[in-house]
């Protein structure tokens, strides 16, 4: 699933045709992420240790930050193009101590998309327009994660593929001729099903194997939520 993801990348990036009414974006966001299922997965283990007598101490994945390009080509009101993201969250880390016995761990999570849509604009005043976008298409969600104690050390890289939807409602202001500077907030669909082992040093799990919680059901690593950004966009 995963050179599936990056074949349709690569195709659809080798695509854009360059051409009278081209618009480019360059845009940048604050998000939420909702990872539902990873946190609990989190609490249990965390709920499990301070039972243990550790003293536990971690941070929930719950935000990060996003930007990328849009390439569309232009007829007013309407734009039809895609757009390539990378979303990238604040790493978790997870530390528990109890005596001499300690274990520090951190997580890292991503997501690439290569999303096909567009966007509609009303001009709502002079040099000041009201935009709505929707694109869905591909994400690649990787993981990364480390842990050390004091007697091993442990890395793994996880990765996986999933449908993702990117909506927004923002203005649009003309700062320039062909200039446009843009606010918006929106919200992004994208759940991964499942991550799958891609290499491991350390760790129980087998290449292949999916991230799993303590029961063997496999973690969701859900990277949707509320968008908050802004962006400038260059019309040739």
């Amino acid at each position: 699933m995963k050179k599936l993801c990056l074949i349709f990348i690569l195709l659809c990036a080798n695509s854009i045709v360059y051409s009278d009414g081209i618009k480019i974006g360059a845009w940048g966001n604050y998000t939420a992420v909702a990872m539902g299922d990873f946190n609990n997965y989190m609490k249990v283990v965390s709920d499990s240790l301070v039972t243990s007598g550790y003293t536990v101490d971690y941070n929930k994945m719950q935000n990060a930050i996003t930007g990328g390009l849009d390439f569309g080509y232009e007829i007013f009101p309407v734009l039809v193009g895609i757009k390539v993201g990378y979303l990238n969250c604040f790493p978790v880390k997870f530390g528990s101590k109890k005596g001499l016995s300690y274990d520090n761990a951190q997580l890292d999570m991503s997501l690439i998309s290569l999303l096909g849509g567009g966007s509609y604009s009303l001009k709502v005043a002079k040099d000041i327009s009201i935009k709505i976008d929707a694109y869905t298409g591909l994400g690649l969600s990787n993981v990364s994660m480390s842990d050390s104690t004091a007697s091993y050390n442990a890395e793994a890289k996880a990765a996986g593929c999933s449908f993702v939807g990117d909506f927004s409602i923002g203005l649009e202001f003309v700062v320039l001729s062909g200039v446009e500077f843009e606010v918006n907030t929106g919200y992004r669909l994208a759940k991964t099903a499942r991550v799958n082992i891609t290499s491991n040093k350390g760790y129980s799990y087998q290449i292949g194997d999916p991230l799993t919680d303590f029961s063997g059901k496999a973690l969701e690593m859900d990277f949707s939520g509320v968008t908050v950004g802004a962006g400038i966009n260059i019309s040739f």
